[in-house]
């Protein structure tokens, strides 16, 4: 996993992490055992989160994944979802090889906040029968 500090807007900051792809699920695995992406240095906020894939990828009315961005606290056993996309579903279509998909933030302005020593993470959790999806990466932004 390559984790690179890049600098956003004025006052703030972000963090861009590759994530592995997925293959296709078995009845087993709803859910897939996560990806750590960062270990917050400071408290704030998230402000936004995409995923950039690696490669094209259609999308599928019953069987996708939906990756989730976690905050898995600093005991890293969290389970607060902080953004999703339901990537490859009918409704959000495809998603194209090195182009950024906004995830969608949580309605709960309260999950946007991150401690000084919480974990962030990357799930995926599969619909139908599960799609495999590419690797990529994750641009996470704070204030």
């Amino acid at each position: 996993m390559g984790t690179t500090l890049i600098t956003d807007t004025p006052g703030g900051a972000g963090v861009v992490a590759t994530v592995v792809g997925q293959v296709s699920s078995v009845a087993s695995n709803a859910t897939d055992t996560g990806q750590p992406i960062c270990r917050c240095k400071n408290a704030g906020s998230v402000l936004s989160a995409f995923f950039i894939p690696s490669a094209s990828q259609a999308g599928s009315a019953t069987n996708y994944r939906t990756p989730k961005l976690i905050n898995m606290g600093s005991a890293g056993t969290g389970t607060t979802v902080i953004a999703s996309i339901t990537a490859l579903s009918a409704s959000t279509g495809s998603v194209i090889a090195n182009t950024a998909k906004a995830m969608t933030m949580t309605t709960t302005a309260a999950d946007y906040t991150v401690a000084a020593g919480d974990i962030l993470a990357w799930y995926t959790t599969k619909s139908g029968d599960g799609i495999a999806i590419n690797a990529g990466d994750v641009q996470i932004d704070f204030m």
